[in-house]
Formats: structure tokens, sequence, C-alpha cells
């Protein structure tokens, strides 16, 4: 690695300084404080003018004299009159309507009291409001026309001299009011130049500790100024060697990862060999054994024909590995088929589930999970041994040949997932047939294999695994398991390849088609039941 010498600032020592210096400088606080004990006088002490004081409302009591409702007026009069009449506080809409009719002068005081004592509720309520009765009466009968405009001028007549008396009140309260008023604006207007006068005084402080503490913050900027230009420079120095050294790795890299390639190539093909080598000197071992003499050139001609069986073992597994899907995806896709085998397994008494062709062990590693009793076969070593190292039982044999040796109904589950498409036509009978005979009754097959009518599947990716023969159609496959016993045939599509937006166009159905058939299942499988 480069190590690297460049001339830098001390942060540390920087941060000391910064923080010594604004400790030397005047807080806003301390410097307030100071001048409030010498040169500023205090705050002036607002205190508010009462201009009037409310009547407190009415307490509750058994009966209520006219003028004592009389005495309030607006809200505070619809208010106290509901809640001493009626008892309750005022709906919002009666509210509104006595109090704008009382506004526009439609309605008097006594008027609103009186129609509340003798509405429905009120003489339910029956609370007396004494002096009520004459006064209500005479101003349903101002009313009456004709006869309430005489009955009014005759009214106002008789009691000229109690409105110019209250005329006369009502002129010493205006000024009463007027008086009080202006005191209240004159006591407002001084503590308003007071307070100018406070907040000018103020001003001028703050403008002198601000020109005081300038300076101060003017030499910290200059120095974090120039601080941050020290580190502007060692950063864009720091990014260019790491370039630098990013390019050379990157091209270090490149050369290890195309050496690590060719021997791993090398690698495989050197772990083939040896496994073909293992295999060869275990049957000339076996040979040995059962021979007394060396064997000649036809028995060491036959051992070298079963080693290159195994030939295509490694890159078969490395090719499963690339193009069937990770285990844990293959283990998602074939829990489908979980309860089929469960139901079976239930009915026919917890008997072998048989797995051909098993490959990497997915589904004997999910039925253990389900603790029950799987095993499997396969024909390639490597795969063979990459189950064993998972403790899981897998035996390395052709199954045509294991299920002759099987007696009749020994099984309870048989599967094949994605074998059928690698057997000839007349190899795919003799294991329906032999599949049927081993299997118990009450038992299943299950038979996973791609499917054709995805024409994506049928005209391209089927033949991505050379060793495929040919894509089998799913009424196909359900016909050959009926013709040879087996009932209930179900066909179950599985592993939707993508969602499809079709065109919205009568003129595209056949596109629609196309488009549809591209995006259908990409698997399917039979499921046949052994009555």
């Amino acid at each position: 690695m480069i190590e690297i010498n460049t001339p830098g600032v001390d942060v540390n020592k920087l941060m000391e300084w910064i923080i010594r210096e604004a400790e030397q400088l005047p807080s806003p606080e301390s410097t307030i404080g100071e001048k409030k004990e010498g040169l500023l006088p205090p705050c002036p002490e607002f205190k508010p003018f009462p201009l009037h004081n409310e009547l407190s409302p009415l307490p509750r009591k058994d009966s209520y004299h006219l003028r004592e409702l009389l005495n309030y007026h607006g809200e505070q009069f619809i208010d106290n009159a509901y809640l001493s009449i009626l008892q309750r506080k005022p709906d919002p809409q009666g509210r509104n309507s006595f109090l704008t009719r009382l506004q526009h002068g439609k309605l008097t005081k006594t008027d609103i009291i009186g129609r509340l004592r003798y509405s429905r509720e009120g003489r339910i309520r029956k609370v007396p409001v004494k002096g009520l009765s004459i006064p209500f009466l005479l101003h349903l009968l101002y009313q009456v026309p004709v006869l309430g405009k005489i009955s009014r001028i005759i009214t106002a007549v008789l009691n000229l001299p109690v409105i110019i008396k209250n005329i006369q009140v009502l002129e010493h309260m205006l000024f009463n009011e007027s008086h009080i008023l202006k005191t209240a604006i004159q006591s407002h207007s001084s503590y308003l130049i007071k307070s100018n006068e406070y907040i000018e005084t103020l001003n001028k402080e703050l403008e002198k500790s601000i020109s005081s503490n300038t300076k101060g913050l003017q030499a910290v900027t200059e120095e974090i100024q120039s601080v941050t230009e020290n580190f502007k420079n060692l950063h864009e120095r720091t990014i260019q060697i790491h370039q630098a050294q990013q390019k050379t790795m990157e091209k270090s890299l490149s050369s290890l990862s195309d050496k690590l390639s060719v021997q791993m190539h090398k690698s495989s093909e050197t772990h083939q060999q040896l496994v073909n080598m293992v295999y060869q000197i275990d049957q000339l071992k076996e040979a040995l054994q059962t021979m007394k003499a060396f064997p000649d050139n036809q028995q060491l001609d036959n051992t070298n024909k079963k080693a290159k069986k195994h030939l295509f073992d490694t890159m078969y597994s490395d090719f499963q590995d690339k193009f069937r899907g990770t285990r844990q995806d293959v283990k998602r896709r074939i829990s489908f088929y979980l309860p089929f085998a469960q139901r079976a397994l239930t009915t026919t008494g917890d008997g072998l589930a048989l797995d051909i062709g098993c490959g990497r062990g997915e589904w004997i590693e999910l039925l253990g999970e389900k603790n029950i009793n799987a095993r499997g076969l396969d024909l390639n070593r490597v795969m063979v041994d990459r189950c064993h190292e998972m403790q899981l039982d897998v035996i390395e044999t052709d199954a045509m040949e294991y299920l002759k040796d099987l007696n009749n109904k020994t099984v309870s589950v048989l599967t094949g997932f994605h074998i059928v498409e690698h057997l000839s036509f007349d190899i795919l009978i003799s294991l329906i047939d032999e599949s049927f005979r081993v299997i118990k009754p009450g038992g299943i097959v299950i038979f996973e294999t791609p499917n054709p009518e995805n024409i994506m599947v049928g005209a391209c990716n089927f033949y991505t695994d050379p060793t495929h023969k040919n894509p089998i159609p799913p009424e196909t496959l359900e016909f050959l398991l009926k013709a040879r016993g087996f009932a209930n045939v179900e066909i179950h599509r599985l592993n939707l390849m993508k969602e499809v937006k079709y065109i919205k166009d009568k003129d595209m159905e056949d596109v629609n088609e196309v488009l549809f058939a591209m995006s259908k299942e990409q698997d399917y499988a039979v499921i046949g039941y052994k009555e």
C-alpha cells in the first residue's frame, strides 16, 4: 500500500483554538444583563386599564324581576334570558335569530323575554318573571293594526316623563364611558411612548454589541475559510490518489479474475478427470478381487465405457446451477406438491416417497423437513456426491433398474421433476408402467415437465438443455397416464412467465392471442392416482 505524506491541518488544535476564542467573546445575555444594571432603564410595566365591568351572570333562582333581565345587553342578555327562564343554554339557531332581530329593532328585550316565558317550553318550566305581564301585553297590542299605533302613542305620552329621565341617565352614562375611554387611551399612549424609548435604547446597545463582536467573528470566519480551503485542497489530492490507486487495483483484479477463470476451468477439468480415474480404479479393484488373472483388454474397455458415462457429470451439474435456479427458488416452486404428497402418505399409511432423477435433491430435502421418509435416484455422480454431503438419502443408479428390483405396491409417492422430456417414448411407457406397479393403492405419481403451450418454452427455452428429447403437450402426458392405469389424472400449470398488457384494439386480437401464448405457465405437472 502506498503511504502518503501530505501537509495538512491539525483538526484537534484548530477546534481547541475556535473554542478558546469563542469563550473569550462576551455572550449576548451577559452584555444585556450588564447594561440593565448600569445604563439601561427597567422595561416599562404594562398595566391594563379596566374599561368597564361586565355584569356577572344571573344566579339560578325560583323567580326573577323584569328589571334584572333588562340590565343585560346583546349576547349576554340572550344567554341570561335562556338560563333564567328556560334553565338551559340557548341553542345556536334560537340565539342567532333573537340576536339578529334585537339588533335590527324588530324585537325588544321585553318581547324576547315574553316569548321565552310564554313559549311551550317556558310554560312547562313556569319560572315567574315579575313585572312582565303588562309590558308584554302592551307590546303584543302594538302589533295590532291601527289600534296598535294608537296604543303606542298613548303609552309614549303617558311615559314621557320616564323617557326624559332615562335619556338624562343615558347621557350621564355616555359621558362616564367617554371619560373612562379617554383616560385609558392616555394611559396606553404613555406606555407606548415609554416602550418606544426603551426599544430605541435597546437597539443602540445592540448595535454597539454587534459592532464589538463583528471583528472577532470576522477573524474566526477568515480562519475557517482558510481551514476550509486547506481541507478542500487535501480532499482533491486524496481523491486523485484514490482514483489512481483504484485504476491500478481494477487492472490487477481484472488480471487476477482472468487467471482465476483459467485456473477454475482447468480445475474443473482436472476434477472430472480425477472422478473418472477414481471410478476406473474402483472398477479395476472389483475386477481384481473377482478375477484370478489380470483383466484383459475387453474388460478394460468395458470399464472405460462405464467411466465415459460420467464424463459430463460436472458440466451438467454446473449447467443445472446456471439454468435451473437457486436451491431456494426450486424448493419454493416445488413446495406446491407437498399437500398432495402428504395426503397420499396419509392414505397409504406413511410409505416411501421415491424421487427419480432427483438432481441436487431439493425435493428430498423438502420432504425431510416435513419428517417424510424420502429417497432419491440419479445417475449423475457429482450431484449424488453433493446430496451425500447434505446427508440426503440418494442412490447413484439407473431409475428403471431400481424400479424393476422393487416389489409391487411398496411406494406411496413417486415423483420425477423434469425427467420425462429426457426419455424416448418406449422408455417413458416403461417408466409409467413400473411406476404403476410399485405404487400402493391410494398412492400418486407426479411428473413435472416444461409446458410447450407457452410458445417461448416450446420453441426456444426447451432446447436450452441439449439432453432434452422433445416437448410433451399436457394432454398427451395425461392420456398416457390414464392409458396405463392411473385414475383421476390432474393437470396443473405452474410458474407463470409474466403479466401481459394486451392491446385494446379489435384488429389486434390475433396479436393478443400470441401474447397470451407467450406468457402462459412455463411448466406443468400431471398427477395420477392409483385406485
